[in-house]
């Protein structure tokens, strides 16, 4: 009788499984979806060359990119190597070409061979019908992007663009520079849109025109876009070992434009809303209690709170100083702030979400580096005093008027006080601070309290670079610009990302930045959105290629009552 009743059971079992792997994708249905950073508001101008990088996030639900994380064999549903939860970069070894199906590249140029029967969708509204995506298409993409305002960073090492056949493109370098695949393969702006659309006038929505997965059925000015299924994609998915060639499966997306966060969170609690992109974490805790049916993923980001520190003047011209400074600096308080718990001290320069190929882990910091990330106040004073501050000092720290901001430079001021320095805080709206920061010689004078992205490991180190765009410490130092240029014109990957983890170390014991506590990201979905694991972004500021193999169960939405 045992033994029968131990079949039996291992007989449910066996057939729960089978069913469970045998659940087949269900064609159809409309999926609603938010954002924490577009959905409040109406898209801009839908032109590349107008740089509003918002934009490009609603453009990436219509547009493919040549490159993109392969989440499908690296991803948490293959062999879980990469978790795809990085904002904006991709280690070279989790990429696919998706516009390009190979390539090539030396210090000389870069070909890229076009995937051959890619098919633009057309637009009626510009009398645009469907056609093939060929060289021509991307020589086009390539140099309108190049010759833009955001084209500007990668517009010098690129000497031209040229089609060598109808499905070959060659890009020759003036002198090469590693962030070729960023900036030309996924970064936001790497979209590649119809010709046809920028004759038409490409800042219209209505005008829009590519080869991704969704075409754009309506754009109706504070209330929604709404994309329909390209019934000729020509990407595919495979699940439980079939393939399926016929996606996205969902038939429709849908994008409301809310402008308050709190309905925005009563319509995913609802139900109304099946997908959205990280959430502010306040809402995290409600969320989670109020709709324990959600689903949810989170994680650290590749972004983060801290202190940016001018150091081309006193005080922060001594790198005692700044040492002393990230000691007096508890950043577990400031984590407290985000109300999720205690996170981690060490995340940065390199985010812990790479390979150890570009990071170290924290057993392998020197213990003096170690200890610029943990709290020591009594320290911080004997240094200041070592270092020519024996009563401390007086700085200016800068911050934006948003709340978040001031109560972070107030949380500042109050601890450092503790080791005699005194804090005046100085408050600016958001733009004209960010052109305080942009302008060159930047305008702020002692800290910043401002929140970055540090998730490309090249860009942090380059970043430091005397001449680079986003120096905004305003530091110079000749041996590193020596060693920025080395990196630069690295072609071999493994050299490359060892550099990199080299590197990082130096740059931590330079504190340039003191980092306070990671900022946490999460995704929100429903259990009837099926075929998606929870990752963050496949290229920058692009997860939509997610959804495009994703699926509705209209059945189990249904049950749940919804």
């Amino acid at each position: 009788m045992r033994k029968k009743t131990v079949w039996l059971v291992l007989s449910f079992l066996l057939v729960a499984s089978l069913a469970m792997a045998a659940e087949k994708p269900q064609y159809g249905g409309t999926l609603t979806v938010l954002h924490r950073f577009v959905s409040a508001a109406d898209p801009a101008s839908a032109d590349v060359a107008d740089g509003f990088w918002t934009s490009t996030i609603w453009l990436g639900t219509i547009a493919d990119r040549p490159f993109l994380g392969d989440f499908e064999k690296y991803g948490p549903r293959g062999t879980d190597e990469y978790k795809f939860e990085c904002l904006a970069y991709l280690p070279e070894q989790f990429i696919r070409g998706n516009l390009i199906e190979k390539w090539e590249v030396n210090s000389d140029h870069i070909i890229w061979h076009i995937r051959q029967g890619v098919m633009f969708t057309g637009n009626k509204n510009i009398g645009m019908k469907p056609r093939e995506y060929t060289a021509e298409d991307c020589a086009f993409s390539l140099n309108y992007y190049l010759n833009s305002p955001p084209g500007k960073l990668a517009r010098g090492y690129i000497a031209d663009v040229k089609v060598v056949d109808k499905y070959t493109v060659k890009m020759t370098f003036d002198h090469y520079d590693l962030t070729w695949l960023f900036y030309l393969g996924y970064e936001d702006r790497a979209a590649h849109i119809a010709r046809e659309t920028y004759e038409a006038d490409a800042s219209k929505w209505e005008n829009q025109a590519s080869t991704g997965a969704w075409m754009i059925d309506e754009y109706v000015s504070g209330s929604h876009m709404s994309y329909v299924k390209n019934p000729n994609w020509w990407d595919t998915t495979t699940i439980d070992g079939v393939a399926y060639d016929d996606v996205p499966f969902i038939d429709r997306m849908v994008w409301p434009i809310i402008p308050d966060v709190t309905t925005q969170i009563a319509a995913l609690r609802t139900g109304k809303v099946d997908y959205f992109w990280n959430p502010n974490s306040p809402y995290w805790k409600d969320l989670d209690k109020s709709a324990p049916k959600l689903l949810s993923h989170k994680f650290v980001g590749a972004y983060s709170y801290g202190i940016q520190l001018r150091v081309d003047e006193p005080p922060f011209d001594k790198k005692e100083v700044r040492h002393a400074m990230a000691m007096a600096t508890d950043g577990q308080a400031f984590a407290a702030m985000q109300d999720v718990g205690k996170l981690p001290k060490y995340f940065y320069p390199i985010w812990l979400g790479h390979p150890k190929t570009l990071r170290h882990t924290w057993d392998e910091l020197p213990e003096a580096t170690q200890q610029l990330y943990e709290y020591h106040p009594d320290k911080a004073k004997e240094m200041l005093s070592k270092a020519g501050y024996p009563d401390g000092f007086k700085v200016d720290v800068y911050s934006t008027t948003a709340a978040d901001d001031v109560d972070r430079a107030s949380l500042l001021k109050d601890m450092w006080a503790k080791v005699g320095v005194n804090v005046n805080i100085i408050a600016k709206d958001p733009v004209t601070l960010d052109g305080f920061i942009r302008s060159r010689p930047i305008k702020f004078h002692g800290a910043l309290v401002r929140a970055a992205d540090h998730g490309n490991p090249a860009e942090v180190l380059l970043k430091a670079e005397t001449t680079h765009h986003w120096n905004v410490n305003a530091y110079s130092n000749p041996w590193w610009d020596e060693q920025m240029a080395e990196l630069k014109k690295t072609v071999d990957i493994p050299q490359r990302h060892a550099m990199i983890k080299k590197l990082s170390l130096f740059l931590a014991d330079e504190m340039l930045d003191i980092k306070t506590d990671p900022r946490m990201g999460a995704v929100y979905w429903w259990p009837w959105l099926k075929n998606y694991y929870g990752e963050f972004a496949v290229a920058d500021n692009d997860f939509q290629p997610l959804l495009s193999k994703a699926w509705l169960d209209k059945n189990l939405k249904k049950e749940m009552g919804y």
